[in-house]
């Protein structure tokens, strides 16, 4: 049986069981964070140590908090963001700002990373603060080139 559970960090986990094994209740997801108060993630392990149960990563979370949204950026970029006169840059930042979490798959986040690299000659022209290259790697969620 494979399922799939969030990890305390909000990390997906990929889980395969054993014929006949289980784990957690079996409504609902089960929040796994390994520790002697979680008897879920208690009951993973010893299957695990038992041969019983695999543990593969699955995919990151693309709900980020804001500095690890910005933390996606190079500080070049960073800091043409911040220092942006263009009214929509601002926008996109507040709304960044204030947003509980950042989904990297959310319209208007999509909408935004695209909007900062649109150049003056594009249709509708944009800033070009960031190279247009740098858009999907962004919204993978993928660190930012070396310096």
């Amino acid at each position: 049986m494979q399922a799939q559970y969030p990890t305390s960090d909000g990390t997906q986990i990929q889980v395969t069981l054993a014929a006949g094994e289980t784990l957690g209740p079996a409504t609902g997801p089960t929040t796994l964070c390994c520790g002697p108060q979680d008897p879920v993630g208690q009951a993973l392990m010893a299957l695990v140590k038992a041969g019983s149960a695999t543990i593969a990563a699955g995919p990151a979370s693309t709900n980020l908090t804001f500095l690890q949204f910005m933390a996606l950026f190079t500080a070049a970029e960073k800091t043409a963001i911040v220092n942006s006169a263009d009214p929509q840059v601002k926008l996109f930042l507040l709304m960044a700002t204030g947003a509980g979490a950042i989904s990297l798959t959310n319209a208007e986040t999509v909408s935004g990373v695209n909007y900062l690299a649109a150049t003056s000659t594009s249709t509708p022209p944009g800033p070009g603060l960031i190279a247009a290259s740098r858009v999907a790697q962004i919204l993978a969620g993928g660190p930012p080139p070396a310096a």
